[in-house]
């Protein structure tokens, strides 16, 4: 007798062939039988008939490893199908953690979290650690976790300013990098990632990272990277040497299209140049791919993250603080004056640093591309550096003005050209990511520095309901693909991605007529619409469009080989 059996339906298997019309028996989490059941018994028989029935599909760039410990039912990713997220991206993991980033770590999923500090604590120090307290508390997604360089390197020569701006390691500090790395794929890692424009990463030369791929590389696992800038090719180029030198199977970050900057001006190499790096490097031998996010939009930022850091967001008792207190400070002349100087000083350093990697020079606040006000409706479209030039001022002061006169209500985010985002997530070796992470149920709107970004909410809808339904870019079964069985193949994930049997059953069942997100960059906490049954290891984690809180995810190892 079957589990569950999905009787009717229309199978887009993820391989990208053609669709067929299929039962589906599942059995002890997983897909035991395609084909007519219709003798079968079966504990519950779902008629899905009218429906496509694909593999769950997979986050390919996630944070969610940030959140999931508050956030465990994991509802904004499974009402948009997500069955599976890569985690520990940008370089920045959970784990190595030791006494020289503990602090930083701390801080971080604090402010994730929006709570104080002594709400939360870090009381792991490996994958192991984190795994178990994930599996005790239980997740609504699998998390198939990445160890981050970014979190190496501090955990080893410490965060920057107190080690960890240095360029280069020491052979001992180098040769601890390359155990922890190590011990991360012992313990079920799926490879390393980088953020080579955060810190400390942002301060490693190539060979290093080349030194600690190839341990990655040697267990078997996948180079990820958030490249040292997408204004040219530079970046770009850095990371295909990367790829090829170690070698190791690598998914270039988010790759990203133009960037508006001042209005109506965009920055960055053309998709046909970028494209034609992927392909050259293939022709090569070296396994490529890349993630996408589906948006021409990013995020939706407060003018607060310009002037305060992580550390900046508590008091000395660990208390967060609230954004009237920032407020407050900006009303007070001495404190504003410490409060501005100190963000200057952080933002020219971080400026000269993106500068020389990418070797080319920007004005600060180019890209910050204001988005919402209420206040302020005719900055909408405007970078923050051209608002400062209206205004007769510098960026730093007219972030901090801004934030002030609109009483916090004037955001600002990254935007793209749309025809790129278009021409690049078409291509063979692209996939869909969010660079999201789960989120509470129902939030304060905006927490200190952000509020809720679209892409947390309809990424993998929009791209079957935009991308193939109205704008045509490519069938549905290759927007599925994109989804389920390429970012798998991405990483070694050979028992998920794919709907057939001896598979796990994590499962999709969605109206193709009807699939389409409903977030809107104004108003993102949307529910996405047509998606009626999500199976997460073989338990239904949606039933008939309504959330079940089932918690059937798991932390997916890795095996070294």
């Amino acid at each position: 007798m079957y589990d569950i059996v999905l009787a009717g339906g229309k199978v887009v298997d993820g391989s990208g062939n053609p669709w067929f019309k299929a039962d589906v028996g599942i059995e002890d989490g997983k897909v035991v039988a395609l084909g007519d059941l219709s003798g079968a018994e079966a504990e519950r028989t779902i008629d899905v008939e009218g429906l496509f029935v694909s593999p769950g599909f997979i986050d390919s760039h996630s944070h969610s490893d940030w959140t999931i410990l508050k956030n465990n039912d994991a509802w904004s990713s499974l009402q948009q199908g997500v069955t599976t997220e890569f985690v520990g991206n940008c370089g920045m993991s959970q784990f190595p953690v030791s006494d020289k980033n503990r602090k930083k770590l701390h801080l971080r999923m604090a402010g994730h979290f929006g709570v104080d500090l002594d709400e939360v604590s870090i009381d792991w120090d490996d994958l192991s650690g984190f795994q178990q307290r994930v599996e005790a508390r239980g997740a609504g997604v699998n998390l198939a976790c990445f160890v981050g360089h970014n979190t190496v390197r501090a955990a080893v020569m410490g965060v920057e300013d107190e080690g960890g701006e240095r360029p280069e390691p020491t052979p001992e500090e180098l040769e601890k990098m390359r155990g922890l790395v190590a011990e991360a794929m012992e313990q079920g890692a799926w490879g390393m990632t980088t953020g080579l424009v955060y810190k400390p990463g942002r301060n490693a030369k190539i060979a290093e990272v080349i030194e600690l791929a190839r341990v990655a590389a040697s267990h078997g696992g996948t180079y990820m990277s958030h490249i040292r800038g997408y204004r040219n090719l530079d970046g770009a180029r850095e990371f295909f040497e990367i790829a090829e030198k170690t070698p190791i199977r690598s998914v270039l970050s988010h790759h990203t299209a133009r960037m508006w900057t001042q209005q109506k001006q965009l920055v960055g190499p053309l998709p046909e140049e970028q494209l034609a790096l992927i392909d050259a490097s293939r022709r090569r031998g070296a396994e490529v791919y890349m993630d996408i996010l589906p948006w021409d939009g990013y995020s939706s930022t407060s003018m607060l993250s310009i002037l305060v850091e992580d550390e900046d967001k508590f008091d000395g008792e660990g208390k967060r603080l609230t954004l009237e207190h920032f407020m407050d400070l900006l009303r007070d002349p001495d404190k504003r004056a410490a409060l501005l100087d100190k963000a200057r000083q952080e933002k020219e350093r971080d400026s000269k640093i993106r500068q020389a990697a990418q070797k080319v020079e920007f004005e600060f606040g180019d890209m910050y591309i204001i988005n919402r006000s209420i206040r302020f409706p005719e900055y909408v479209h405007r970078s923050l550096a051209e608002v400062a030039k209206m205004r007769g001022t510098d960026a730093i002061t007219a972030a901090a003005d801004i934030l002030l006169e609109d009483e916090g209500n004037t955001f600002w985010g990254s935007w793209r050209n749309e025809s790129d985002v278009q021409a690049l997530i078409s291509h063979p070796v692209a996939m869909v990511g969010s660079d999201g992470y789960v989120v509470e149920r129902e939030p304060p709107l905006v927490h200190v520095g952000d509020a809720p970004a679209v892409r947390l909410f309809g990424s993998f809808p929009k791209v079957l309901g935009s991308y193939v339904r109205e704008d045509r870019l490519f069938s549905l079964e290759e927007g599925v693909r994109k989804m389920t069985a390429l970012p798998a193949q991405a990483i070694g994930l050979s028992d998920r991605g794919y709907v057939r049997p001896g598979m796990w059953a994590d499962l999709c069942v969605f109206d193709p007529d009807r699939i389409a997100h409903m977030a809107t960059y104004f108003e993102p906490r949307q529910r996405c619409v047509g998606i009626e049954y999500v199976l997460v290891n073989g338990k239904l984690a949606m039933d008939g469009g309504e959330l079940t809180g089932e918690l059937s995810g798991r932390i997916l190892n890795h095996t070294a080989v």
